[in-house]
């Protein structure tokens, strides 16, 4: 690439435009793998997803990459808005692994029955050395004990905890448990 080109893709990627720099990314500063477009490829059925933030595989759309965006093909995060993200529905699929207050979270052992359990894990910054939001979402069936558990387990960890009942299956619940190591801003920051 040309000075030209690399000087415009940094001020593009530093005005939070990523689409227009993705050449900017021939190698993922996470992993040194090779760095392509989304777009360019097609999800693989017969393995599990390897980026649900790309390929959702929800019941209401095809196996293709929902958003795009570059994306590296050795560790599979996807760069968005200035950021490495991957989604996955296991803990153990992530090149940084998962800290411990998303990886330890309290699952019920019949969650499988109740839909997807998804991790989410999003590496700040476009060389991924910023920290990291993590986040786990799933539904259950919601005892007083268990939401006593999440919440204590949240509170420990300094998570965000949301929990929703589902408005017509009494007991069902949608829990998104958010660990963001960033400071919270307030309203009068």
């Amino acid at each position: 690439m040309d000075r030209r080109g690399f000087v415009l893709d940094a001020l593009l990627l530093g005005a939070g435009l990523p689409f227009f720099a993705r050449a900017a990314f021939s190698k993922c500063p996470l992993c040194a793998g090779a760095v392509v477009s989304a777009s360019d490829l097609a999800d693989d059925l017969s393995r599990p997803s390897r980026n649900l933030d790309l390929w959702s595989r929800a019941a209401d759309c095809l196996a293709t990459a929902d958003e795009g965006g570059p994306v590296c093909t050795r560790c599979w995060y996807v760069f968005r808005s200035g950021n490495w993200s991957r989604s996955s529905e296991r803990a153990d699929d992530f090149h940084v692994p998962l800290g411990a207050a998303v990886a330890t979270f309290p699952v019920p052992e019949r969650h499988r029955s109740d839909g997807r359990l998804i991790y989410r894990q999003i590496l700040l910054g476009a060389d991924g050395k910023g920290g990291a939001v993590e986040e786990i979402a799933f539904w259950a069936r919601g005892s007083v004990r268990y939401r006593a558990a999440i919440r204590r387990h949240a509170e420990v960890h300094g998570m965000r905890l949301e929990i929703e009942a589902h408005p017509r299956e009494p007991g069902q619940i949608h829990i998104v448990a958010e660990f963001d190591p960033r400071p919270q801003r307030t309203s009068a920051d």
